[in-house]
């Protein structure tokens, strides 16, 4: 069996052999990642390039070492699913450097999870840099798959975004699929119309934006 560091070398040599220059300049100049290196793969590119590999979290960790963005990024695609509870949750996003990588975090591992209540709820616990963008956008993916969400948890996560001093593309992104739950949108109604007159000016706006959500 192959070795973690000998996998490592492999992998490096893949993502190099896919680089793509302009994309990567691009990227860079568009502030795509806060990553030093940046190769240019596409998010379907890294992963393809992830399957080829057995998910360990040994390799997932030494992936997430690196400074460059598609070696972390793999570092995500290849911590095994299966083994994600709420130590390993808090210990990934600890090491979580982009907002690119929290999405992957959150779409990949989090939204199909097993263990997906005692995770938000973490997330949504959590003052972790990313750990509430997490939470969003994790909701919005399981909302997408029409996968069930407990009410107590969308609860929650409508009382963390009225508390969270700015509002989020993830946050936004996760309310409007709120509409995917027909039985939901009596609670989000709540919420908005408690909005509308908040002393908050961005409670207010979005207020306005999500009242034909609701309507």
């Amino acid at each position: 069996m192959q070795t973690t560091e000998a996998t490592l070398i492999e992998i490096k040599k893949a993502v190099r052999v896919r680089m793509d220059g302009a994309t990567a300049a691009l990227m860079r100049h568009r502030g795509a990642s806060e990553c030093d290196y940046i190769m240019g793969l596409s998010i379907p590119q890294i992963r393809d390039l992830a399957k080829l590999y057995i998910p360990s979290e040994e390799l997932s960790s030494e992936l997430l070492k690196h400074k460059m963005r598609e070696l972390r990024l793999l570092g995500i695609l290849l911590f095994p699913q299966d083994k994600l509870g709420v130590q390993q949750l808090t210990s990934l996003l600890s090491k979580v450097a982009s907002r690119e990588e929290a999405e992957l975090l959150s779409y990949h591992l989090i939204a199909p999870s097993e263990s997906f209540d005692s995770l938000i709820d973490t997330l949504l616990g959590s003052n972790i840099p990313f750990a509430s963008e997490a939470a969003y956008n994790a909701l919005a993916r399981r909302a997408l798959l029409k996968m069930p969400i407990k009410r107590s948890i969308l609860e929650r996560a409508l009382i963390r975004i009225e508390n969270d001093p700015e509002l989020h593309e993830s946050s936004m992104h996760f309310l409007v699929r709120l509409r995917e739950y027909t039985e939901l949108k009596e609670l989000m109604s709540e919420h908005v119309k408690q909005w509308a007159i908040s002393e908050k000016e961005t409670l207010r706006r979005l207020s306005n934006v999500l009242s034909e959500v609701v309507d």
